[in-house]
């Protein structure tokens, strides 16, 4: 059985810079001393996002780990990719090797004492889900952000946050990953400082940043969130980051 935690709301002075009613300010966090329950380590079956070399992000599931080694880029393993749902998707899921270092989530297969496996054909069906949980929780990143900045404790595991958006029991592998997927894509509130761990932005940046993008400099927000992602796309493709890092400074000025 899950364990039961106190409900430790937003300040009245955040909760209204939020915009923010009394029930969606108050956020159910986990102790602190919480440290995930989980086996996250890559093995065939386990269900992974990773980046292409192009920077768009991909979910699938390990098939086998490649027999090469790349020195700059660590093992690979052989994925299975999860189409998207469309006309156009193959009958056939495309299946090609994937760099460690291309790895940005892994759903862990062993996870609070139960095991979890997935077909190609359920990942479809559950990446709508998925797509619909990130829609609907996408409010709580505020909140989230609030709490910290009220707590004065920046840092935030993304297995924590997902015991703030689903705190009826232990979030499951996917419920995790709707987590990992806010925070990757909460640029205004977090910033990603190691493996699963973000730092709440000091408040005075949100607000300055919040400005900027109610104003006419909103296409300065844009372009820094532009960046943002970039930055992760020049990880996995260093050579394309060396021809075009001078043009975008040069933009950028």
């Amino acid at each position: 059985m899950a364990p039961t935690y106190a409900m430790q709301p937003v300040s009245p002075v955040m909760a209204s810079y939020l915009g923010l009613d009394a029930v969606s300010a108050s956020p159910i966090l986990p102790p602190t001393w919480l440290t995930p329950q989980s086996e996250d380590r890559l093995q065939p079956g386990v269900v992974v996002e990773f980046l292409t070399s192009d920077g768009d992000v991909r979910i699938g599931i390990v098939s086998r780990r490649t027999d090469e080694d790349n020195d700059s880029s660590g093992p690979s393993w052989m994925v299975t990719e999860c189409p998207e749902v469309g006309i156009n998707s193959p009958v056939t899921p495309p299946c090609y090797p994937v760099s460690e270092d291309q790895i940005s989530f892994v759903w862990p297969l062993n996870y609070a004492g139960q095991t979890y496996r997935y077909t190609i054909d359920g990942l479809v069906t559950l990446r709508r889900h998925i797509q619909e949980l990130v829609e609907r929780h996408r409010p709580q990143l505020a909140v989230a952000w609030g709490s910290c900045i009220d707590r004065k404790q920046s840092n935030l595991h993304v297995y924590a946050f997902a015991w703030m958006l689903f705190p009826d029991g232990n979030p499951r592998p996917h419920e995790l990953y709707v987590a990992h997927r806010l925070l990757q894509d909460g640029y205004l509130y977090f910033e990603q400082t190691g493996k699963y761990q973000y730092k709440a932005r000091p408040f005075e940046t949100v607000e300055y940043e919040k400005k900027l993008m109610s104003q006419k400099s909103k296409e300065e927000y844009e372009t820094a969130l532009f960046l943002h992602r970039l930055h992760r796309r020049l990880r996995i493709v260093p050579d394309l980051g060396k021809s075009m890092t001078c043009n975008l400074l040069y933009c950028a000025n």
